[in-house]
């Protein structure tokens, strides 16, 4: 049995990525809430001081963690024991309050963690805990109005959390068992592929050993020698497995110079151009090119084949013709084997083409061409490659980024209302806002298909721009309070551009801000104790874009691991059904002749008699080897006994079937059961089988007519088969049946 890897999840490449957005969100928030506690200026009482420094330590042991996708909901239990215990100590009097998103930082990482990896009626009731302690310590150093606004990064966060957490997860459980049904489709398909060709396969070996040994049996005149080694030959081709897919290369024209000579004929080899291509494509090519060699000693009378080969690795001829008598191409049948499936098909399996050219008097040439298949091998730029692996980790992108974005918006109403009034322009830069919400919504709406081209760098230009016309209008002194709420307001329209657009479009709009602010700052348009203070409000914008961005790349980036890993995955379960749908049909197919053909070869080869009687069953058994090229699996040996004796008995039998577009339906061994169960056998019977849609058309003559036969027949086949025996001269048969 063979041990398949591990399947590549969705699932986990999600989870993976939610973690990793959480490491990077924890180190900029360290960052930007230390500075402010840290700073000379800020006057923090020294238990604030020491309980930041828990936290910051915390804060790197979660990022630690989470990076590694360790977090689990005991970690968001700590979490909240130690964010509670940081923000209480904030109620120490200090000489200065610290910036609202500074003292808010710990519970939002705690909130965060909850929302993720708790039980959702417990995620509720431990942040509605959290919130009521932030909203208690702030009651006491902002006032009742300023509580309540500082609650809105604690209603965002875990909403969002909870919501995309749920969102992606449940997407990417989707996304599994869509792969594992993809996967078992395709195993199935390949199974089915590989029966079809080890039935090609089979067919081919039937034809061009078995049938060809049993007719040099029966044919006197004939070197013994030959014919036992002929024998020999048909009885191990029949027997042994059907061969993997070759991999490598091989030399084109030593396996051409190594085939039998056609007897009678002389052999010239021309242009000798050594070629090396893959080892399944010259395969193929020399078995198409024994199986010409083969009709041209049976057919053409001809004195010379010349064989030939033109080309490269780029591409070949191989031609073989002969000076024999020709024929016309039309007339061979379509149900043929030997040029249609033999030579024809072998080329197609490879990629390649085989084409004939004769007529009556003037030899034939077939020309075996092939080419290999051009590759694009052009490179995927990044961000193209970030958006495949994105769409390979979720079906859809949309409901991930409305769980990101939507929170947030509409979480910002709180400081918005709030600080409508905070300047003579803030109804100007709320508008703004509102076509933000717009914009971000119209993206995401139309996040699942190709973005109009002019679009998303619009949005962006008209983002950056009220951005720095905002930075105008908001108060001098707001960078420590909420009323610079539209600093952070660009962040979920970022994250959508992100997804949807070339990740730099994003940061260039996320850039024009920042130079702007950090100038203003450095002009002293602003008023802050210390530029450590300006530190949260010129991370809020990139806290929400980091944030996004890391969830955006990591699920993309795993999600392509994830199609290698299924993709390798898929290969090798493939290649098991492949291997397994040959073997099964090679052991079907080998009983269907093992009970009587396959010891007569066997005893011919090592030196069994050849006499009159031996050559008569060998005439009889070849009927039978292309009886059962034609109609594969369907005669049992009580059918074969009625067509060897119908035979023997002067009866021609024809078969006209092409199986290899579908399988013959049983039906066919009650028909010639019955239709040859009488006492006197009919002078000839012609079956024919097409295909016509989701059925089989079957028709049967059998000449002259027989009432006996007739009734045989009416009594065995359905009511629906039309069965025709008024005329003396013939019976006549049609059956339509679905393809099995």
């Amino acid at each position: 049995m063979t041990t398949l890897p591990a399947t590549g999840s969705y699932q986990q490449s999600v989870e993976r990525g939610l973690q990793r957005s959480f490491a990077v969100l924890t180190l900029l928030l360290l960052v930007s809430g230390t500075g402010s506690v840290l700073s000379p200026a800020a006057g923090v009482p020294v238990p604030v001081v020491a309980m930041s420094i828990v936290f910051a330590g915390f804060l790197l042991i979660l990022a630690a963690r989470s990076w590694q996708a360790r977090l689990t909901a005991h970690d968001a239990t700590v979490a909240s024991i130690v964010a509670t215990a940081n923000t209480l100590a904030y109620l120490v009097p200090s000489e200065g309050a610290l910036p609202m998103a500074t003292r808010s930082n710990s519970l939002v990482v705690a909130t965060l963690l909850v929302a993720g990896f708790h039980q959702r009626r417990n995620a509720w009731l431990i942040c509605s805990g959290l919130a009521g302690v932030h909203f208690a310590v702030s009651l006491s150093i902002d006032g009742p109005m300023g509580a309540v606004e500082s609650l809105w990064p604690l209603i965002a966060a875990p909403l969002a959390a909870a919501v995309v957490t749920r969102v992606l997860r449940s997407a990417s459980l989707r996304a599994d068992q869509s792969e594992l049904a993809l996967q078992a489709a395709r195993v199935r398909a390949a199974g089915a592929a590989a029966r079809r060709a080890a039935h090609r396969h089979f067919q081919r070996t039937l034809h061009d050993d078995v049938a060809s040994a049993l007719r040099a049996v029966a044919t006197i005149g004939l070197d013994i020698a030959e014919v036992r080694q002929a024998c020999s030959v048909a009885v191990t081709r029949a027997t042994e497995s059907p061969a993997e897919p070759a991999d490598g290369t091989s030399e084109l024209w030593s396996g051409l110079a190594d085939l039998p000579i056609p007897a009678g004929t002389q052999r010239v080899m021309a242009h000798r151009d050594a070629i090396k291509i893959p080892t399944d494509v010259a395969n193929a090519v020399i078995a198409a090119a024994r199986q010409a060699l083969a009709n041209i000693e049976r057919h053409a009378r001809a004195r010379t084949v010349t064989i030939s080969i033109q080309g490269d690795e780029k591409g070949f001829v191989v031609r073989v013709r002969d000076d024999g008598i020709g024929f016309r191409a039309e007339d061979v049948k379509q149900t043929s084997v030997g040029l249609r499936d033999s030579v024809n098909q072998r080329l197609t399996d490879v990629g390649g083409t085989a084409e004939i050219h004769t007529a009556p008097g003037k030899g034939t040439t077939i020309a075996l061409k092939w080419a290999p298949t051009a590759v694009d091998l052009s490179p995927v730029d990044d961000d193209r490659h970030l958006r495949r692996g994105l769409r390979a980790a979720l079906d859809d992108v949309r409901p991930p980024l409305a769980a990101v974005c939507l929170p947030y918006l509409l979480s910002m109403i709180i400081p918005v209302a709030r600080h409508l009034h905070a300047a003579p322009l803030m109804p100007w830069v709320v508008g703004w806002y509102g076509s933000l919400i717009v914009g971000t919504a119209l993206l995401i709406v139309a996040a699942h298909r190709p973005v109009i081209r002019w679009a998303a760098p619009l949005a962006a230009v008209w983002t950056a721009a009220g951005a720095v016309l905002a930075l105008q209008v908001i108060p001098a002194d707001s960078l420590t309070n909420y009323a610079s709420w539209p600093i952070g307001a660009i962040g979920p329209i970022l994250v959508v551009l992100v997804a949807v657009q070339p990740s730099w479009i994003a940061g260039a709009t996320l850039l024009v801000q920042e130079i702007v602010l950090i100038t203003m700052v450095v002009d002293r348009a602003f008023v802050v104790k210390s530029f450590l203070d300006a530190l949260p409000a010129a991370m809020s914008s990139v806290l929400c874009l980091a944030m996004g961005f890391v969830i955006i790349s990591t699920i993309a980036r795993l999600g392509d691991v994830v199609l290698y890993a299924n993709a390798e995955r898929t290969e090798i379960a493939v290649t098991v059904a492949a291997r397994d749908g040959r073997m099964t049909l090679h052991a079907k197919r080998i009983a269907d002749i093992g009970q009587e053909i396959l010891p007569f070869l066997r005893d011919i080869a090592t030196g069994g008699p050849i006499d009159s009687a031996v050559r008569e069953r060998a005439r009889l058994l070849e009927w039978t080897a292309r009886d059962e090229l034609h109609i594969p699996g369907v005669l049992d040996v009580p059918v074969r006994k009625r067509l060897e004796n119908a035979r023997r008995a002067g009866c021609v039998v024809t078969i006209q079937a092409d199986t290899d577009t579908f399988n013959p339906p049983q039906a066919v061994r009650t028909l010639l059961d019955s239709a040859l169960s009488t006492k006197s056998p009919p002078q000839e019977v012609i079956l024919s089988l097409h295909p016509a849609g989701e059925e089989v058309l079957i028709s049967l003559v059998c000449l002259p007519g027989d009432p006996d036969r007739c009734s045989a027949l009416r009594a065995a086949l359905p009511a629906s088969a039309k069965v025709d025996g008024d005329d003396a001269d013939a019976t006549c048969v049609e059956l339509s049946v679905p393809v099995e």
